[in-house]
């Protein structure tokens, strides 16, 4: 594929995700995994960011404060200005015994190739399903104390059984648990669980699901008016087709 079309089929995503779920997403373009992640990280909510090697690694990677590297938590880069390392630029220009005299040597050999753009992590495509869910963002905060907003509400929570119910039956699975997710307008989230405690139940059906998000969404806080709204299933057991 030609750079350009990997460009205009992640611009393609964008507006899919925009389209269905009325989300943004930034996405980043790089020669690895981690280069990546922090591209999707420079033009949020709505940007695409492709990093040219090696001339962006020294010009937008090497500026930026060590904390910007995914991986390095706030002990090791307080260990690290104690080595006054303090940009990611300094970090790669950094012997890597200096760096294996301060941390162990699996860690100093990733800080030493993550820094130079170097560290290539494998990228797993298919993994085993944990859970699935699907949520939704409302256009505008809706309040659970008001007959109005609580039936708009239920409405999105059924669409979204439904959904889950297909996601489901897609991959032949079956959930023993169900949670429903909210956030409130202040931006806190809640989130309670319903799961069945026979050994050889579970749910598909939409009806089923919609039923135990409910339950769910009846234990929750009604404390503020709410913008978000998901339902989770997990547990999961495989059944026939």
């Amino acid at each position: 594929l030609s750079i350009e079309s990997i460009i205009l089929y992640c611009q393609k995503i964008q507006q899919t995700i925009k389209k269905e779920l009325n989300l943004t997403c930034s996405i980043g373009l790089a020669t690895s995994k981690l280069m990546a992640k922090m591209a999707s990280d420079m033009q949020k909510p709505f940007g695409l960011t492709k990093l040219d090697f090696p001339r962006d690694l020294y010009e937008k990677i090497w500026i930026l404060p060590i904390e910007k590297l995914n991986g390095i938590g706030k002990k090791s880069a307080e260990k690290l200005h104690k080595l006054n390392i303090f940009t990611i630029g300094e970090l790669a220009a950094t012997p890597l015994d200096l760096l294996q005299n301060n941390f162990g040597k699996s860690y100093s050999n990733w800080l030493y190739l993550a820094s130079r753009g170097e560290y290539f992590s494998p990228l797993i495509t298919q993994s085993e399903h944990k859970s699935l869910s699907r949520e939704l963002t409302f256009p505008r905060d809706l309040d659970l104390n008001l007959y109005a907003d609580k039936t708009i509400i239920d409405n999105y929570l059924e669409q979204l059984a439904i959904q889950l119910s297909d996601d489901l039956k897609k991959h032949n699975f079956g959930a023993k648990t169900i949670s429903t997710k909210i956030r409130y307008s202040n931006f806190q989230r809640a989130t309670k669980d319903k799961t069945i405690i026979f050994s050889d139940s579970y749910v598909s059906n939409h009806l089923e699901i919609l039923n135990l998000a409910r339950y769910c969404l009846d234990k929750l806080p009604k404390k503020l008016p709410i913008r978000l709204l998901g339902i989770r299933a997990s547990h999961l057991v495989s059944v026939s087709a």
